[in-house]
């Protein structure tokens, strides 16, 4: 919990120390850690987890707890920035095969592929995602993990005007999020519903639509910040209350902007794309104020001449 996490900083950095040399052990502290945006102990402390889950396999098995790391490992190195770092893990991830079956090893084999394009905005890349990789994990199993890739998908297909696409990922995204209800995993399927909305909205927006999708984008928001972080994710994969935020500067709404990134901080403290949202938000305004004096200055000067 953000409010309640500074609480067992000191704790966390104590245990890392005594830690002994179990995946699990090592990784354990790094959820303070994120909690707080301290992207270089989330970092050093999934690096250990990572290697000791790959010197520990399960039944001949890739274990869980290696893409678990892998997956916080990416998100700590692209909040610092670090792109190529995160490029490196993510080929490591993606390369390795026999993933042990579990929700955790679902979750953070789809989700670090999604944040490696949508943390950059790099739409483009976010729409080509490959699905269901890789092939031999049971997708099948796991509806609600597999809506990451397609929410993927349909945010970048939306964002560089392919509207079919992303209406196609949409109908997946709603075929996931029915199936997620019957599997009644109520808390994912509220996560799904987000996704599928945030799509949607951007769908809406890429039409005209600018009202109808500035109202579901920040449905979708609060949507997302009704339920807790989940202990196996570092984060959203890409946070929706981020996505109203970009909204709201296509519109020029820059100070609304703003409020929308700093309460996606509130949440997920450091995050690097919300901080570079305030800082675009901002210089967007101040060019805006300029232009709006220069332009009243110049009617000014017009009237006087008169």
């Amino acid at each position: 919990n953000p409010l309640l996490a500074p609480r067992a900083l000191d704790i966390s950095r104590g245990y890392g120390m005594i830690a002994p040399d179990v995946p699990h052990a090592l990784h354990m502290p790094t959820h303070i850690f994120v909690r707080l945006g301290l992207w270089d102990d989330v970092i050093e402390w999934n690096k250990r987890s990572a290697a000791a889950a790959l010197n520990q396999p399960v039944d001949g098995m890739t274990s869980l707890h290696y893409a678990h790391a892998i997956d916080y490992l990416v998100y700590g190195y692209l909040q610092k920035g670090q792109d190529k770092e995160a490029d490196k893990v993510l080929v490591k991830l993606t390369t390795t095969n026999n993933f042990q079956d579990s929700f955790a090893s679902a979750y953070a084999i789809a989700a670090a592929q999604a944040r490696i394009a949508l943390e950059r905005s790099d739409w483009k890349t976010a729409a080509m995602l490959p699905v269901r990789s890789p092939e031999t994990f049971p997708w099948n199993k796991y509806p609600w993990f597999e809506a990451i890739t397609y929410f993927s998908r349909g945010i970048g297909a939306a964002r560089i005007g392919d509207i079919r696409a992303a209406n196609d990922n949409l109908e997946r995204l709603d075929e996931l999020y029915d199936q997620t209800m019957q599997a009644e995993q109520k808390y994912w399927a509220t996560l799904v519903d987000s996704q599928r909305k945030s799509v949607e909205s951007w769908i809406m927006f890429s039409r005209g639509q600018k009202t109808r999708a500035l109202a579901l984008m920040t449905q979708a928001a609060d949507i997302e910040d009704s339920v807790d972080k989940h202990p196996v994710t570092p984060g959203a994969v890409l946070p929706a209350r981020e996505l109203l935020g970009d909204m709201l500067i296509e519109l020029e709404r820059y100070e609304d902007a703003i409020a929308a990134y700093v309460r996606a901080l509130e949440i997920s403290a450091n995050r690097l794309r919300s901080q570079v949202g305030i800082k675009t938000a901002e210089h967007l305004s101040t060019n805006q104020k300029t232009a709006q004096v220069s332009g009243e200055a110049a009617d000014y000067a017009t009237v006087s001449q008169d």
